[in-house]
């Protein structure tokens, strides 16, 4: 029989350090309640994809490569030949705009094309252009799938004559009647453009100059031009004006309206809508500006419903950032004492210090009626 050993104590220790700034959700509270909510209230709409027109775009970059480029011998794969477009694009708005992105919110890759443009060179070599890392499509192209824009597995009606099944690739993906709508809105306003044409050829160049008109017709921030075709068809669809179904569109309309009303209530008196307004709108229901003017906001019966899930919404958010607030404090309390710990009583007590008394007192412009360990919420 083996002797047995002696056990030895293990002391459990911190991990180590991780900065604070690489700690995005260290509760699993915005992945678990704040992203589904606003995937339901903004359906397809992202804090990744703000850019109306790149819902127009990005369809137009399928049609011109299946018409101009698919099966030539120098054809780029599909993937490939839309990142080439959007450089292309983003080129064109950077020098539209004398060196500087889109009113409103860059395009993707504007950092890099902006230092490139500086240089003050005549033409370009698409395939040279420094660019992002991650293109728009990867951004929007679910948003994209979501909205009905290409065909899915389910949309493809399985012929009898296939006698085998056929593998398919991202290059045999195919409009939707929708997203063909769009590609060729989107095409009447920049296909006879020698800067388009130059980009479904071989050597991929074209002049900085030529580019200008692309950008003038066909840039993200332009889209607020009247005249262009796709802005009906974008309008229609993110407000689900085609008669579909589903209940996600449904309360994706409720949202933009519900942001159209109050910015239609702000910008008689206070100006224009802000993130904060309508913070404040949805969760306390007014708007306080900086001379302690007050609006008092009224939702028309058909927005009150979806008022109030934005107000979930904030209240979720809320909550999150007060509890991953006192997370962060737990661990830094508990982290300071090092192996001797302590006492969830001395944690508790330690909130009623004088010293929080008066930094909350400030904070919150009042005296609180007793010690802040001992309030019951």
């Amino acid at each position: 029989m083996t002797k047995p050993t002696k056990s030895t104590p293990v002391l459990l220790r911190w991990s180590e350090h991780v900065p604070v700034s690489d700690v995005q959700d260290p509760l699993g509270l915005s992945l678990r309640g704040s992203a589904r909510l606003a995937s339901r209230l903004l359906y397809c709409i992202t804090s990744i994809t703000p850019r109306a027109r790149y819902f127009s775009f990005i369809p137009w970059c399928v049609h011109n490569w299946q018409e101009r480029e698919r099966g030539q011998r120098f054809a780029l794969g599909l993937s490939d030949a839309i990142a080439l477009r959007e450089k292309a694009l983003t080129l064109a708005c950077i020098a539209h705009h004398e060196g500087k992105p889109c009113v409103g919110g860059a395009q993707v890759g504007s950092d890099n094309v902006a230092t490139w443009f500086r240089k003050g060179l005549p033409d370009v070599d698409l395939r040279k252009l420094p660019f992002a890392k991650n293109p728009a499509l990867d951004a929007y192209f679910n948003s994209l799938v979501n909205l009905g824009l290409f065909l899915t597995q389910e949309d493809i009606e399985a012929s009898d004559e296939k006698e085998e099944e056929v593998v398919q690739t991202f290059d045999d993906i195919n409009l939707s009647p929708l997203g063909a709508q769009l590609a060729k809105a989107y095409e009447q306003r920049i296909g006879r453009l020698d800067s388009v044409a130059h980009v479904s050829t071989l050597q991929r160049r074209c002049t900085v100059n030529s580019l200008r008109s692309w950008g003038k017709r066909g840039g993200l921030c332009e889209l607020t031009d009247a005249a262009s075709p796709d802005r009906s068809l974008l309008r229609d669809l993110f407000f689900a004006r085609d008669a579909r179904q589903d209940s996600s569109h449904f309360v994706r309309n409720r949202s933009l309206l519900l942001i159209m009303s109050l910015a239609q209530q702000l910008s008689a008196k206070y100006g224009m809508l802000d993130e904060q307004a309508f913070g404040s709108a949805v969760y306390f229901g007014e708007v306080v500006f900086e001379d302690e003017d007050r609006l008092n906001v009224r939702w028309p019966p058909p927005l009150i419903d979806i008022a109030l899930r934005w107000r979930t919404f904030y209240f979720h958010h809320y909550m999150s950032v007060a509890l991953e607030g006192a997370f962060a404090w737990l661990v830094t309390q508990a982290s300071e004492k090092g192996l001797a710990g302590t006492s969830v009583k001395n944690l508790s007590e330690s909130l009623n210090s004088s010293a929080n008394q008066r930094a909350l007192a400030e904070l919150l412009g009042r005296e609180l009626p007793k010690p802040f360990g001992t309030l019951v919420i």
